[in-house]
């Protein structure tokens, strides 16, 4: 019976009505970012405001509870982001992952990416405080294992953790075991 509990309420959140998505639209060219997950490159600082944005609670669509904003930007055929996850001055992040691809960090803190193009119906990219990436191609049919091949870095302050992460895009659809495909 409790497992069958827990599916109900598994299928009752899933169920539930999306929330507000948050939209960005990527004006200008990022330059000489460096991934190493403090945020204090120079494009960073004077990121245009609509390629910012701050994140909805995954399950509910409500504001988290702690803030969690983002910044994007474009170079080449990369995709990057910069994102703050407060928390309470003096806690730590509660990581739970040991590795890449370790999917008890679901149970900890973590942040969700998940990018659609115009080629693919989404890619499902998860980071831990500890810098561990789980990275799933949710495209329709597909079971096979796929790398997104980010460059991550993550960075645990006092009262706040941060994550910088890099995408290199493809339009060659040869190779869909690894990066995103998609274009600018």
């Amino acid at each position: 019976d409790d497992y069958l509990k827990g599916l109900r309420m598994k299928t009752e959140q899933l169920g539930q009505k999306r929330g507000p998505v948050p939209t960005v639209r990527l004006v200008g060219d990022a330059h000489d970012i460096v991934i190493d997950g403090k945020l204090d490159d120079e494009y960073w600082q004077k990121c245009p405001v609509a390629a910012t944005g701050k994140f909805r609670e995954l399950q509910t669509g409500g504001t988290p509870v702690f803030g969690t904003s983002f910044k994007a930007g474009w170079q080449g055929s990369n995709l990057y982001f910069a994102i703050r996850c407060d928390e309470h001055p003096g806690e730590k992040p509660n990581i739970t992952s040991t590795r890449d691809g370790d999917q008890a960090l679901w149970h900890g803190d973590a942040i969700e990416i998940e990018l659609a193009t115009e080629t693919h119906s989404y890619y499902q990219i998860a980071i831990s405080p500890a810098g561990h990436i789980v990275d799933l191609d949710r495209g329709a049919g597909k079971s096979f294992g796929w790398h997104s091949r980010a460059e991550v870095a993550t960075h645990i302050a006092d009262d706040h953790w941060t994550v910088e992460i890099r995408f290199p895009v493809t339009a060659d659809e040869n190779d869909p075991l690894n990066q995103v495909i998609g274009r600018h």
